[in-house]
């Protein structure tokens, strides 16, 4: 049925409520997990107040946020392994969305487990 489920993670609880439930479904079925996690720099690349806001790149803090990143997705699959799931992570560059669909499709994933990203609905 399923062999490759995946399941977005930004190494939040929120985005963590979504792993025992695809960890249920790859028992039911044999999938394979992947977690994937999206390095964005332009989430929190500040900018120089004034006139125009101009972008300021740093790229020790990127370089910081990435390691970070492969840190929190690292744990989590090795987590995941020592219980016995097959599973395994990718650390993906850019903007979250695209990132995410265009993994999607070139992995050949069969189904994607996520959450919300937290906000409330339209007031």
């Amino acid at each position: 049925m399923y062999k490759t489920i995946l399941v977005p993670f930004d190494g939040s609880a929120l985005s963590a409520r979504a792993i025992p439930v695809a960890v249920a479904l790859a028992g039911r079925t044999g999938a394979r997990l992947q977690l994937a996690l999206v390095h964005d720099p332009s989430a929190y690349i500040p900018f120089v107040p004034g006139e125009v806001a101009i972008p300021v790149y740093d790229a020790e803090l990127v370089r910081e946020h990435r390691m970070q990143d492969q840190a929190a997705l690292d744990a989590t699959v090795a987590e995941l392994t020592a219980q016995g799931v097959s599973a395994s992570g990718v650390l993906l560059d850019g903007t979250i969305v695209e990132a995410l669909v265009e993994h999607a499709q070139s992995a050949g994933v069969d189904l994607t487990v996520m959450t919300t990203h937290g906000r409330s609905g339209f007031a």
